[in-house]
Formats: structure tokens, C-alpha cells, sequence
């Protein structure tokens, strides 16, 4: 827009305006953070789920595009020289441009869903408490060996111990609707800045780091400025035991999604997910570019913005924020009601348990062709009533439901909104399954 303060119509259209034009000079370095002690991911693929855009629209049901669709006066931010910012290589130039114009623009598109969907607020959060624990330094990387000039019986030496405390990732997310104090400043979403002469993702194929199955190279990752910030995005998740991540710079947002990889079904149950995903962990990406966007025209939207993709990860984030060891198709994401009082405490062990438990279900219900979603007006209040709704639909596709059915005045109602929603979006079909 020229006027950048001109309203936009809907959410939709404000997540895919024009980011502001940017322009660096010269770095005056080339540098990345580097830290000894970061973890590896074992694998690094393209997040294949997340690159199909469809996904937008299938995801609770195709609730989430019509909200985004709905039509609302909203104001993007005021961003001076927009079309044509000089920027000097540095992070903190960097960072105050993501504050003023990504972070505004995605929180205004999430205050108006806040009460509905309860995504994550863009924030900084705190590390939680096991955080602080000692951790061995990760496996230093296999190193060709010589062969000695005498025998000798080489000692061991024991890796030292180290604590998570020290790692602070430049920003995150927090819960927008904590259902206890511990949830207040928990992290959800962790998110670095990086200048984008200095790092951009596809410097990971082309200087070797990632072979053609997806194999991550922890040595040359260490030296490598192009795996620096990979690996220290990934060691804040294993930190904050947080499902998503993003690296973000003016060029593009790396975003991507961690979980371990159970070298057998024993594993799940003997080994802590944090150890795990230290351990033996894969990552999986999408790269979203800057210059993304459907200026003015929201119903020709058929790829991920940065300010899309990123709203649209915190939403997912204020579902389901924590890591596991596999996790169910997006499209069929559950939308949990918030609670009036605060839930009790559930242990990452326990919570690992029921998950495991619930796998051979969960698999079956993936290859439903219609998503069986849990319905929020009728969704079990308690705890263990919602466990055990949960694992009838997980076996069955099914949720039982107290509630009375659907008046005939209801549907119709229902019907008029559906029929006034397909004349205002006539692309609804590449979206929303009907």
C-alpha cells in the first residue's frame, strides 16, 4: 500500500501485505553465535505438510480461513521509508524492524481471535524450571583417527556437565489464556533474528550440511556460519521442550517444527523426550520469502506470507505447544476449550505415556478421508473426562457428546452463514474441504 495507515478488510488481507523493501549495507561482519554445548539434529528435512498451503484451510474444520476471511477494519502498522528502508548488517537494526512491522502485524491479526481459538501472544518467555538442570556436552563429532605410534590404552575422559540457563533465544511466544501460574510465562514458540547477509537457509544445501536423505553434518555445522544458527534455534527447542522454532531475518522466516526420532518402540517409553531430542532429533522446515504477498487481493492467496505463516504457527502453538514423539496430520488438529479454573500440573513422563499409548489409534484416524474434529461446545470440561474423550476419538473417530442436537432453526442459521461465506471467497474450494 502507499499508504501503509490505509485500513485493510479482514485479517487475511492484513497477513499478506507488502513487507517494507529492504535494503542492507555492508556487514561489517560475518559472524554468527557459536556456542561449544549446542545440540545437533540428527536430520533436517523441508516440512512437506506445512508447504502445502491447503492446510489452512482444512484445519479445524475450515474455522480458522473463515475467521481469517471475516470482514473487520484493521490497520497496519506505520513503518517510515517502507519502500525503501536502508538497513546496515546489523541485528539490532534487524530486530527493531521484526518488532515494529512482523510481530505488530501478526498480534493485530491474533487480538481478534484471542478469545476463540486462544493462540500464543508474541513475547518473550521464561525457560521452564528443569531448564536449569545440568545436561552432558553433546558427542563432539566423529573425528578421523590416526593411527597411534605406540600401544597405549586411552583414558576416558567424562563429558562435563552443563546448565541450560545460559541459552536465551532473542524472543518466543507465551500462552494468551495460562490456565495456571507455571503456564504464565512458559515458552511456546522460540524465535532468533539473524541478519540476512550474514545467514539464509539455502546456504545449508549448498555448503554441504545436510546430504541428500536429509543426514545434518554435526562437524561441519560447528565451524559453519551457514549451521550456527540452526543448530542454536534447535538447542533453545530442546531447552523450552518446544514443538516450533523460527530463525527470522529480512529475507525470509525459517520456520520449522522438532521432535525425536525413537530409534525403536522400547525407546518412547525408557527415554525422557528432552534426552531424546539431544540426542537423536529431526527438524523440519519451511522457508517463507520476504517478498511474499497479495497486496489487496486476499482471494488470490495461494502460498504462505511471513506474517501468514507466523500467525498461522501461533495458533498451532497455543493448541499444542510441547514436543512428542510423533504428532497427528495438521489437518486434523484439535481445538481445545479453555478452562475456567486452572488444570491440574500432568508430568512430561505422564503426558508421554497416554501419547504412546494412543499411537495405533491415532495412525488409524489419520486415514480418515473426512477429519474428525473435537466440537468446543461440547467438549468434556474436566481433565480426565477430556483424556478419555480424547482416546475414544483417537480409536473410533468418535466423541460423545451431552449435548442436545441441532434445532432445525440452527441449521438453517448455519446455513445462511455458509452460503454468505462461499459468495465472499469464491476461491474457498483450493482451501476448505466440503
Amino acid at each position: 500500500m502507499s499508504n501503509i495507515e490505509e485500513p485493510v478488510d479482514s485479517i487475511l488481507e492484513l497477513l499478506t501485505c507488502r513487507n517494507p523493501t529492504v535494503h542492507h549495507t555492508g556487514p561489517n561482519s560475518k559472524t554468527n553465535t557459536k556456542n561449544p554445548h549446542y545440540h545437533f539434529p540428527t536430520e533436517v528435512k523441508e516440512w512437506k505438510e506445512f508447504q502445502d498451503f491447503d492446510v489452512l484451510g482444512k484445519v479445524f474444520g475450515g474455522e480458522l480461513l473463515k475467521e481469517a476471511l471475516q470482514a473487520r477494519k484493521l490497520h497496519p502498522p506505520r513503518i517510515r521509508d517502507k519502500d525503501n528502508l536502508q538497513l546496515e548488517s546489523d541485528e539490532f537494526e534487524v530486530r527493531e524492524l521484526i518488532e515494529k512491522w512482523n510481530q505488530e502485524v501478526v498480534m493485530s491479526a491474533i487480538d481478534p481471535i484471542v478469545g476463540r481459538f486462544h493462540p500464543v501472544k508474541w513475547k518473550k518467555g521464561k525457560a521452564p524450571d528443569d531448564a536449569d538442570c545440568e545436561y552432558e556436552s553433546p558427542e563432539p563429532p566423529e573425528k578421523q583417527r590416526e593411527q597411534p605410534g605406540r600401544k597405549c590404552i586411552p583414558k576416558p575422559t567424562p563429558r562435563r556437565k552443563h546448565s541450560y540457563a545460559k541459552f536465551k533465544p532473542d524472543s518466543g511466544s507465551v500462552s494468551s489464556n495460562p490456565t495456571s501460574e507455571k503456564d504464565v510465562k512458559k515458552e511456546r514458540f522460540v524465535k532468533e533474528y539473524k541478519v540476512a547477509t550474514k545467514w539464509r537457509s539455502r546456504w545449508i544445501h549448498e555448503r554441504g550440511l545436510v546430504d541428500e536423505s536429509g543426514k545434518w553434518n554435526r562437524r561441519l555445522s560447528q565451524r559453519n556460519p551457514a549451521g550456527l544458527p540452526v543448530i542454536q534455534t534447535f538447542t533453545y527447542c530442546v531447552q523450552n521442550m518446544c514443538r516450533y522454532g523460527c530463525i527470522l531475518t529480512c529475507e525470509e522466516a525459517f520456520i520449522f517444527r522438532v521432535r525425536p526420532i525413537a530409534e525403536s518402540p522400547i525407546s518412547q517409553r525408557s527415554e525422557p523426550v528432552r534426552a531424546q531430542l539431544a540426542k537423536n532429533g529431526l527438524l523440519e522446515y519451511a522457508s517463507i520469502p520476504w517478498e511474499a504477498h497479495f497486496e489487496k487481493m486476499p482471494e488470490a492467496c495461494d502460498t504462505w506470507t511471513i506474517n501468514l505463516a507466523l500467525w498461522f504457527i501461533h495458533v498451532l502453538a497455543g493448541n499444542e505447544a510441547g514436543v512428542n514423539w510423533t504428532y497427528p496430520r495438521l489437518e486434523i488438529e484439535t481445538q481445545f476449550v479453555s478452562q475456567e479454573a486452572p488444570l491440574s500440573n500432568t508430568s512430561q513422563d505422564f503426558e508421554d505415556e497416554v501419547y504412546v499409548e494412543n499411537q495405533d489409534g491415532l495412525n488409524a484416524a489419520n486415514k480418515f478421508e473426512t477429519p474428525v474434529l473435537y466440537e468446543t461446545e461440547t467438549l468434556p470440561k474436566t481433565p480426565e473426562a477430556r483424556l478419555l474423550a480424547k482416546r475414544k476419538w483417537e480409536t473410533d473417530g468418535e466423541v460423545e457428546s451431552d449435548a442436545e442436537e441441532d434445532t432445525e432453526t440452527e441449521q438453517e442459521e448455519q446455513a445462511e452463514t455458509d452460503d454468505r461465506f462461499l459468495h465472499s471467497f469464491d476461491a474457498k474450494r483450493r482451501f476448505v474441504q466440503v
